[in-house]
């Protein structure tokens, strides 16, 4: 979320140029010349010396010179890109060269076009602490944001200056936010947009400074906006680019040209770092006595990724499992930890390493494998959780050391809201999802348990989706970044648990179609094989976990709710209880529900709305009732061990303040 702007200043302002530089030397006609000469007209370096202070720069560094610089007239018209030096970490924008110029299109954003949603394009193996840099760029949107980042550590993670209307912003960038450092006024676009110009160093406190002026004018010696960054500086070195962003006012396409990039640094450039974005353990599997965990994980670059696991968690001796299914465009790959130990800790991590040898290792995260017969175990579930705000249910749930936590869907809500993704791609959705895993309060999970992800309506792009029109781009995208092994039904045997995960939207008849016989929710095919599976079961507890609940299921599907509450009911006995869990529904409830047909009753647990910005927080008068709406909360669960009167104990915890509001025993 985005500070307000500073008051701007009066154009123009008193210079206030960087230590290391001296008065502007950039000259708006060195476009117009041949590459060489422009190579030779870099920034002088003020004296010959460096101020003291600035990141690891000495008094005997050498003068500033032309770390990269590129003139797109001689590249090929292409649509793949600016050239090898260059990566997109969104992959399904438009972006190449064309007519001599650098394009990056943007189509029409489908609901909002938050800030905090940039769209880089780094020049890689080139980091630099201190650096600045140079552009000429335009739109035909006059509300388009474009503009020039550097110090890019990691996925959304670096500094920036852009062109917003007639005002210049420097902000720093981290993960889903945006933190407005400062801002000038400008004047009126020329002929060919803008020259941008941002320079950045020093370590403590980090110093900004930015100008833009008309393409067609020549440069001022002042600079529009300077700022310093003590709160949270970014003081490595990183990569640097270019920026992309919708405009924000009328949400209209935005086609940015740029005709050409420089780069000057006093540094040595060094390979880019590869930079995990997010790593974490999805899906277990057990055959044959063989256990084995899905892996998945996510690079800001593309890079080597390896991955490593051990029951020592100082690693004196590991093994490494090589890569499977990888997904270039997306930096995103997977693997099996297989010949895991029973009822074990293992520890695990991610190694990434460039083509220019820069390595990086995640740090070492864990998780537990199905435990003994008898044993006790446990699991958390949430659902229906905001983007703008932090994941305090995951914070929380990480405390309470659950065995496995499961997302029931409506994650970052991707479809919807003031900060959407933007339009209906794959890539947009993913880097919604991407920003979700990366974020420190989700990771407090991921490092220490199994993610299990579930899509529900806003997962795949549609509101009460159902066959007949669910988004296929998002079944691809969904795919790609979970840890399911492509499957919308599945199945994972935990110990004296089973969980059963189904699907609620992919193979649904039409939620507003009037209800009667013979209507589905779950699809023929996937109705056989959750009764199979189901009733083969020896296991004390059997879990469904469906992204909406019974009620919706008894409201639209009545017939079907019949007749699966009552499988339900008949798969139970003393000693193998089901327990239903659901999301979806913004409320959170502890029931028992037996069918109309006789039987003995089902318990249900329905926790909605996990972490949600219109909702408060609890417990208050919530505390003790058994239905509670509109609160942050997510469950636990917890299967004791097996005594002769073994318990399942349901709770309901506050995301916000790990208080219980609700909780019940039940005898298995």
């Amino acid at each position: 979320m985005s500070r307000a702007l500073p008051a701007a200043e009066p154009y123009p302002r008193t210079p206030g140029p960087l230590p290391w530089l001296k008065r502007a030397s950039w000259a708006p006609d060195v476009y117009a010349v041949e590459r060489r000469t422009f190579i030779a007209r870099g920034l002088a370096l003020a004296g010959g010396g460096i101020a003291a202070g600035l990141a690891g720069i000495g008094p005997a560094r050498a003068a500033p010179k032309t770390l990269f610089s590129q003139s797109f007239s001689l590249l090929e018209d292409t649509d793949a890109g600016w050239g090898p030096q260059w990566f997109s970490q969104r992959y399904g924008r438009a972006w190449g060269v064309k007519d001599g110029l650098a394009f990056f299109e943007m189509p029409d954003p489908q609901f909002g076009a938050a800030k905090s949603l940039p769209n880089p394009v780094l020049v890689l193996d080139q980091d630099v602490a201190d650096i600045d840099l140079k552009a000429r760029m335009s739109s035909r949107n006059p509300n388009a944001r474009f503009g020039l980042i550097a110090r890019a550590v990691s996925y959304g993670d670096f500094y920036a200056c852009y062109v917003d209307g007639l005002k210049l912003i420097v902000s720093r960038f981290s993960g889903k936010e945006e933190h407005v450092l400062a801002a000038g006024e400008l004047p009126r676009p020329g002929k060919f947009g803008y020259f941008i110009r941002l320079a950045v160093a020093g370590a403590g406190p980090v110093v900004l400074q930015a100008k833009a002026w008309p393409g067609d004018a020549l440069q001022p010696p002042f600079w529009h906006a300077t700022a310093t960054d003590e709160s949270s500086p970014i003081t490595e070195p990183g990569a640097f680019g270019a920026l992309f962003m919708h405009d924000d006012w009328v949400g209209w396409k935005a086609n940015v040209k740029t005709s050409s990039f420089a780069a000057l640094s006093p540094e040595v450039a060094r390979p880019s770092i590869p930079s995990i974005t997010f790593a974490f353990a999805g899906r277990i599997t057990e055959t044959a006595g063989v256990i084995r965990t899905r892996v998945v994980a996510k690079t800001a670059i593309p890079a080597q990724v390896q991955f490593q696991w051990s029951t020592d968690p100082a690693f004196g001796t590991y093994q490494t499992t090589p890569v499977l299914d990888p997904k270039s465009k997306l930096c995103v790959v997977k693997a099996w930890l297989t010949d895991l130990p029973r009822a074990a800790k293992i520890h695990w991590r991610a190694v990434a390493t460039t083509a220019g040898g820069a390595i990086v290792e995640s740090p070492i995260k864990s998780f537990n494998t199905p435990p003994a017969k008898d044993q006790a175990l446990s699991f958390a579930f949430g659902s229906c959780t905001d983007y703008e705000i932090p994941t305090r249910s995951c914070e929380v749930a990480a405390t309470l050391n659950p065995d496995v936590f499961v997302h029931m869907g409506d994650f970052g809500y991707a479809m919807t809201g003031a900060e959407a993704a933007g339009f209906r791609t794959a890539d947009a959705y993913q880097d919604r999802w991407g920003r979700m895993l990366a974020s420190s309060s989700v990771g407090k999970v991921l490092d220490k348990m199994p993610w299990i992800m579930l899509q529900d309506d806003q997962d795949y792009g549609k509101g009460n989706c159902w066959s007949g029109n669910v988004p296929e781009f998002s079944v691809g995208a969904w795919n790609a970044i979970s840890g399911n092994l492509k499957q919308r039904y599945f199945a994972m045997r935990f110990g004296d648990a089973h969980f059963f995960f189904i699907d609620t939207h992919r193979w649904a008849d039409d939620p507003k179609a009037p209800d009667g016989p013979g209507r589905t929710i779950l699809g023929g095919a996937q109705k056989a094989w959750l009764k199979q599976t189901m009733a083969a079961s020896d296991a004390a507890l059997k879990v469904l976990f469906s992204p909406v609940p019974l009620r919706h299921m008894q409201m639209h599907y009545s017939e079907e709710h019949a007749e699966m509450l009552a499988f339900f009911s008949s798969i139970q006995s003393h000693g193998r209880k089901v327990l239903v869990c659901a999301g979806n529904s913004h409320l959170h409830n502890i029931a028992r529900r037996r069918p109309a047909s006789g039987g003995s009753a089902v318990n249900t647990f329905v926790s909605s709305g996990s972490d949600k910005t219109n909702q408060k927080s609890a417990p208050g008068a919530e505390a003790g009732k058994t239905l509670v709406y509109d609160v942050n909360a997510f469950a636990y669960v917890r299967l004791e061990q097996a005594w002769a009167y073994r318990k399942l104990y349901l709770a309901c915890i506050a995301s916000d303040t790990g208080e219980v509001i609700m909780e019940r025993e039940i005898a298995m």
